[in-house]
């Protein structure tokens, strides 16, 4: 029999218990991230559990929503690295500190990830075959260049066109990602370039 929600969790609650020793009590801050990570595990086992619960057609269905909604969520974030690239442009020409810091800021933060469309998404998807595999991350790819592939259609520019878009679309995207890891201004830049 799996374990329940209240067995996981009073593991947990006893293994922070362990941890505090009279010469070494938890803080709050500790008891805090305990209790949080405490609840992920018991939302995770619930999420478990429920996919468990479904049946064949149901997860069949949610993997073609699946498939269809990761390719927006691909265009979308092909249409961001776009967004960010002006950003990075703009970022690297001002003289102004504040308009550099604020563009960074928005670079940095992942639009697309954290939009109510990809929640949404990930909430109806729960029980797709495709969750967390690398054809989910393919399918998403697929997303990112559907845009130049499109603009690759409209005569004499189209080629011209599309390319820029793809270039420009893959610079936002490093540069996004550089700065989530900690990277400047100037190595973002030189990131998304190359």
């Amino acid at each position: 029999m799996a374990e329940s929600i209240y067995d996981i969790y009073n593991k947990a609650i006893k293994e922070q218990q362990q941890l505090a020793t009279p010469t070494a009590p938890l803080s709050v801050l500790d008891e805090i991230q305990a209790y949080r990570n405490q609840l992920a595990s018991i939302r995770q086992a619930e999420e478990q559990k429920k996919v468990q619960q479904m049946g064949f057609l149901n997860r069949s269905l949610q993997s073609v929503g699946d498939v269809l909604g990761t390719l927006g969520k691909g265009v979308a974030k092909g249409v961001e690295g776009i967004a960010d690239a002006g950003r990075l442009l703009r970022a690297n020409i001002t003289d102004v500190d504040d308009i550099r810091a604020n563009m960074e800021r928005k670079i940095a933060y992942d639009t697309t990830e954290n939009s109510e469309y990809t929640q949404w998404l990930n909430r109806n998807t729960q029980g797709s075959y495709l969750n967390d595999t690398w054809l989910e991350g393919a399918i998403q790819s697929v997303g990112e260049m559907l845009p130049s592939v499109a603009l690759n259609a409209i005569p004499v520019a189209g080629q011209a066109l599309s390319t820029a878009s793809f270039v420009t679309s893959a610079m936002g995207r490093g540069a996004e990602q550089a700065l989530q890891e900690g990277a400047t201004l100037e190595q973002a830049t030189k990131y998304g370039v190359v």
